[in-house]
């Protein structure tokens, strides 16, 4: 049986974002299953893979959703992720 890392799990979490998926992402940061710098990895290479096809339009919110995660639970600054200037923020 193969399962997902549980930073894989959280940068899954944070397209759909809701208080559960919020509340899923709090748990697994409080019991320490990853830290910021691997979440930051796994994070970076979904936008890379996103970044190319229909997904695209979501970025930014997913980046807002995961700039929460950082601020409010790992106290962290927000990383600056550069999105392409076609991406534009719908929200």
């Amino acid at each position: 049986m193969e399962v997902l890392d549980a930073a894989d799990v959280v940068v899954s979490k944070l397209a759909r974002f809701h208080a559960d998926d919020a509340r899923d992402i709090e748990a697994m940061i409080d019991l320490e299953r990853f830290d910021h710098s691997r979440l930051l990895e796994r994070f970076t290479s979904a936008i890379d893979g996103f970044g190319g096809d229909a997904r695209a339009a979501t970025l930014p919110r997913y980046i807002r959703n995961f700039h929460r995660v950082e601020r409010d639970w790992f106290q962290v600054s927000e990383t600056s992720i550069e999105l392409p200037p076609w991406i534009e923020d719908a929200d």
